[in-house]
């Protein structure tokens, strides 16, 4: 794989303004943000991303983009989002939000400013 030295410039960071922009817009025109899959708004920016690599082959830009995105710590931080994601999937499946919820509301609020805020904004369940 060939090695190109640049200056650095505001363009490397266009898929992350991308992203971000594609899930804002989609979530906004939709009304409500856990519509949108994260998972769009990743492939468009990672197209973005690829494409917009010059001097690369297709097979070349691709292997570039895989490279990077097998560092160790973008790795760990794929596990890190795709296990919290897992655990509040099934705490919310058992009735555990629900539950910790109906237990803190009898707590005194001067315990813990949590309960303040829980009992503020209602159970999971009668949220809108």
């Amino acid at each position: 794989m060939k090695q190109y030295t640049q200056q650095p410039s505001l363009l490397a960071l266009s898929p992350l303004f991308i992203f971000l922009g594609v899930y804002l817009v989609t979530s906004l025109i939709a009304d409500d943000f856990y519509k949108v899959p994260i998972t769009v708004a990743f492939v468009i920016s990672s197209i973005a991303a690829i494409a917009m690599t010059r001097h690369l082959g297709l097979s070349e830009r691709i292997a570039h983009f895989s490279g990077g995105a097998s560092d160790k710590n973008i790795l760990l931080m794929i596990w890190i989002f795709i296990l919290a994601g897992a655990f509040a999937q099934s705490a919310k499946a058992m009735g555990a939000i629900d539950t910790f919820f109906r237990t803190t509301c009898f707590w005194p609020v001067s315990l813990s400013p949590l309960v303040l805020f829980l009992y503020r904004s209602g159970p999971p369940s009668e949220r809108s």
